[in-house]
């Protein structure tokens, strides 16, 4: 067999998804194919041996021929200031460890926070390829003590130890260049992929429709702008506007509580699979993606699925994916509710200005259907590469 490759994977549940992989079907709890489905099929068509690590909360391992999975649950989650940082260095030590003992050749670390732990492993011949899916600190921010700590020993790994570096946004590849000063190993960019005719059967919505309804979807947290919404639903009371929101998340309870006099006005779903996640946006009028002040996503997949959708979408000037789909796009500055309400009240109002955005859809979407372009492939470019050399 060829090379080992170990790759750090997020909270997701990977060892679901990788048993929907063998049957030969996407995981359909995603709308998005998924990085660890990609990788799965990388794997196979290289005829790489893979160790796979999820930091999903329930503890499990699966073992087949060719390829481990485990979910090995984040430690201290509940602590704050020094314990996190100790908990997530104490995680990627774990990993540096699994990494040697099992042999890899390769590691692919999910790569959001503390990298250094696993810059040994570099100088012991094993080649790092970070995956940024995060940014690395909150824009307009800054970084806080403890973090410009992690930072500047983060950006010493990037700089010395590493293969190559993947990003998913301009925002991540900003901040990289000015941890490592602008010198860093190649930088690579991946977009998030979807199966090509995924939306198809999403119908495009009659503007005239009541009531005019806006969707959310993602975490139900109060850093994603959630509890503006349901300000912004309460000023919009009486106006024929719904909101709908899909996710779960440590706010969904107290958002549920706060928002049970709107009745249907406001209603939040929880999790959705992907056919029923498929069945909101379709009868969906607008997307709506509030990060707020203090975000770190790295790429809100959202607003690619409200323009693969047909939709418009209201989102923030933080949100690193507005590049991608600026012109189907409201911006809004961060945390500015008062600035969401006005760009759903003109979207319900003024029909030209509706449907002029809605219209541009159409030419955003082929970037997220081109596999030349998605994670799996960059990966597989990448491993090809460091394979040559060896």
């Amino acid at each position: 067999m060829g090379m080992r490759v170990l790759y750090m994977a997020g909270p997701g549940d990977v060892i679901g998804t990788y048993r929907h992989w063998k049957a030969g079907r996407d995981d359909p709890g995603q709308v998005a194919m998924t990085y660890s489905g990609q990788f799965y099929d990388v794997m196979r068509e290289m005829g790489f041996e893979a160790y796979v690590v999820g930091n999903h909360p329930r503890a499990e391992v699966v073992r087949e021929a060719g390829i481990t999975i485990e979910h090995r649950p984040l430690p201290w989650m509940s602590r704050v200031r020094g314990g996190y940082h100790a908990g997530w260095a104490h995680y990627a030590r774990g990993l540096a460890r699994t990494a040697r003992s099992w042999g890899a050749d390769v590691v692919v670390p999910m790569m959001g926070t503390h990298l250094f732990p696993l810059a040994g492993l570099a100088r012991g011949g094993v080649r790092l390829i970070p995956s940024i899916h995060c940014v690395l600190w909150p824009k307009f921010i800054g970084r806080r003590r403890l973090w410009r700590v992690v930072h500047r020993l983060d950006g010493n790994a990037l700089r010395e130890s590493c293969a190559a570096i993947m990003s998913v946004s301009e925002d991540i590849d900003e901040q990289v260049r000015e941890l490592t000063g602008g010198v860093h190993a190649p930088l690579r960019r991946f977009l998030p992929m979807y199966r090509a005719g995924a939306f198809d059967d999403i119908a495009k919505v009659d503007w005239t429709a009541r009531p005019f309804r806006v969707v959310y979807a993602g975490r139900i947290e109060r850093d994603k702008g959630v509890f503006d919404l349901l300000t912004i639903a309460r000023e919009l009371r009486g106006k024929g506007v719904v909101f709908e929101l899909c996710g779960e998340g440590s706010s969904l309870e107290a958002l549920r509580g706060a928002s049970a006099d709107l009745g249907e006005a406001f209603v939040c779903h929880g999790h959705l699979d992907r056919g029923t996640m498929k069945r909101v946006y379709g009868r969906s009028h607008v997307v709506v993606a509030p990060t707020a002040l203090g975000s770190v996503e790295g790429f809100n997949k959202v607003v690619v699925e409200a323009v693969l959708s047909g939709r418009p979408v209201v989102t923030s000037t933080l949100c690193p994916s507005i590049e991608t789909v600026r012109g189907a796009a409201v911006e809004v500055g961060p945390s500015d509710a008062a600035g969401y309400r006005r760009a759903i009240e003109r979207l319900s109002e003024d029909r030209g200005y509706y449907e002029r955005l809605a219209g541009s859809t159409a030419g955003y979407a082929q970037a997220f259907y081109d596999p030349r372009r998605g994670w799996g492939t960059l990966l597989r470019e990448l491993l090809g590469k460091v394979e040559d050399q060896s």
